[in-house]
């Protein structure tokens, strides 16, 4: 985690001695006061959520007017290939072991974060050499970036 807070500090040039990592159950009641943070950073856990209507409003509840949420490394379904996504999601230990996991279409995060009352962005970005050449397929065939939220 502390690897990708430094990458994503130095990309968004932030000031990292103003982030604090803090592990807590996002299913339940978050453990901030109300307009309290100025971003929400979730590292490949979003789709971990039991509850995403939850989660958002307490995401929602916890910014400060104009904060953000960044959702990073998280787990797209594709349209084209969702039948066999989900297959394979279900044979996994995760699964097996009754840990939270899911996966939606790009267009479900989006739907989701904007009835939460977020502005959304998706930031394409791939570490597969072949899926940057396949660009204009992000978002579609395949799903790889990063959704940047702003709180309205």
């Amino acid at each position: 985690m502390q690897k990708m807070i430094d990458l994503s500090g130095v990309a968004l040039g932030g000031d990292l001695t103003k982030i604090e990592p803090l592990e807590a159950d996002f299913n339940l009641r978050l453990p901030f006061p109300d307009a309290s943070l100025d971003a929400v950073l979730f590292d490949a856990s979003l789709h971990h959520s039991r509850s995403m209507w939850h989660l958002l409003a307490e995401c929602r509840r916890v910014l400060k007017e104009n904060g953000v949420i960044v959702a990073q490394r998280e787990s797209y379904l594709s349209a084209f290939r969702a039948k066999k996504q989900l297959a394979k999601l279900l044979s996994t230990p995760e699964v097996s072991a009754n840990v939270s996991e899911n996966m939606y279409l790009l267009a479900q995060y989006k739907y989701y974060l904007q009835v939460h009352g977020f502005d959304v962005s998706f930031i394409p970005c791939s570490p597969s050499k072949l899926k940057r050449a396949l660009s204009a397929f992000n978002g579609g065939v395949f799903c790889d970036g990063v959704l940047w939220c702003e709180k309205r």
